[in-house]
C-alpha cells in the first residue's frame, strides 16, 4: 500500500509559505495601494512555495540549534517533520484567506478600507474571519510548541521558549542584518 505521509508533508511546506506570504502583505498593509490584486495573490502564490522550504529549513535549524543548548535530545531529521506537520492549522489559514479575497478583495492589502468601513456585514465577517486567523495562529504555536518539546524530550513551555528565542533570533538576523521588517509567523 501506498504511504501518502511523506507528500503531505511535503505539500504542507509550500502551503505554509503562500500563507506566510499573503500574512506578510497583510501586514504591510499598502501593498494594495500600488499593486492590484492578481499581481499580489499571484506573488504570494509564486514567492511562497520557495518562502514555505526556506522558512521551514530557518525555523528547522534554530529550534534543533537552540533545542539543543537548552539541553534537548532530538535529531535534526525529526525537528524538520515535527515543524512540517505542525504547520497544519497554520496552513487551514488558507481557507479563510480565501473568504478574505472573495468578500474584501484588494482591500485586505491596502491602507484604506472604504468597503469594509461603510458596511456594518462586511466588517462584522471581518472581525469574524480575522477572529479565526487569531484562533488558528494560537492552535499552530501551542501545536508548534509541543511539537518543538516532544522532539527534544521536555515540556510544552521549554519547546515554547525554544520558539520565542528562535523567532527573536530570526527577527534580528532580518531586521537588523537585512533591514527587513518581517513577522515570523
Amino acid at each position: 500500500m501506498f504511504n501518502f505521509a511523506p507528500f503531505l508533508l511535503y505539500a504542507l511546506i509550500p502551503l505554509f509559505g503562500i500563507v506566510f506570504a499573503l500574512d506578510q502583505l497583510f501586514y504591510r498593509n499598502d501593498w494594495g495601494d500600488y499593486l492590484p490584486l492578481p499581481t499580489l495573490v499571484g506573488g504570494a502564490l509564486l514567492l511562497g512555495i520557495p518562502i514555505g522550504f526556506l522558512i521551514w529549513f530557518l525555523y528547522s535549524s534554530l529550534f534543533w540549534g537552540i533545542g539543543k543548548l537548552l539541553g534537548g535530545t532530538g535529531e535534526w531529521r525529526e525537528m524538520r517533520v515535527a515543524v512540517a506537520w505542525a504547520s497544519l492549522p497554520f496552513v487551514g489559514k488558507l481557507m479563510i484567506w480565501c473568504w478574505q479575497i472573495l468578500l474584501f478583495q484588494e482591500e485586505m492589502f491596502t491602507s484604506d478600507t472604504p468597503s469594509i468601513d461603510g458596511s456594518t456585514s462586511l466588517k462584522f465577517f471581518y472581525m469574524l474571519l480575522i477572529l479565526c486567523d487569531l484562533i488558528l495562529n494560537l492552535w499552530y504555536f501551542l501545536h508548534l510548541s509541543k511539537s518543538v518539546g516532544e522532539v527534544h524530550q521536555y515540556s510544552t513551555w521549554r519547546g515554547g521558549l525554544v520558539i520565542f528565542l528562535g523567532l527573536v533570533v530570526l527577527w534580528c538576523f532580518f531586521y537588523f542584518g537585512l533591514d527587513i521588517l518581517i513577522f515570523p509567523w
